[in-house]
């Protein structure tokens, strides 16, 4: 009896390593999985943010080349006339973080984003 007794115990020993293996990674993809949720939104919200910004320096560009050239209302802005006036070396038109292309807009209209839409608008800086 004595005998079996010490099997028990090397084997109750030789398990629990691996039973608090598991519990380990259980736990450790439970709280990566609780901290990616809580953090997409603010991911989410930056990206939105910096998409803003970048429409607002197309529209700023649009703006200044139609003074400067006197382009009126309605004549398209060539991508090559706003990357002049952004310039960004390598990249000097602004892409969307997350993904979206800007339309470059006519004189008289603001510029619009493929993935997060109309947002100038939508953000107040027109009416």
């Amino acid at each position: 009896m004595q005998s079996n007794l010490g099997e028990l115990l090397k084997n109750a020993t030789r398990k629990r390593p691996v039973l608090l293996g598991a519990l380990v990674v259980l736990l450790t993809v439970a709280l990566i999985g609780a901290f990616s949720e809580s953090v997409s939104p603010i991911i989410k919200h930056q990206r939105r943010n910096a998409c803003i910004s970048n429409l607002r320096q197309i529209d700023g560009a649009v703006y200044a080349i139609s003074l400067e050239k006197g382009y009126s209302r309605g004549h398209v802005i060539l991508e090559s006339e706003v990357a002049l006036y952004v310039g960004r070396g390598e990249n000097p038109i602004p892409r969307c973080p997350s993904g979206g292309r800007y339309a470059m807009p006519i004189v008289g209209a603001h510029p619009v984003c493929s993935y997060h839409g109309d947002i100038l608008v939508g953000a107040g800086y027109y009416k």
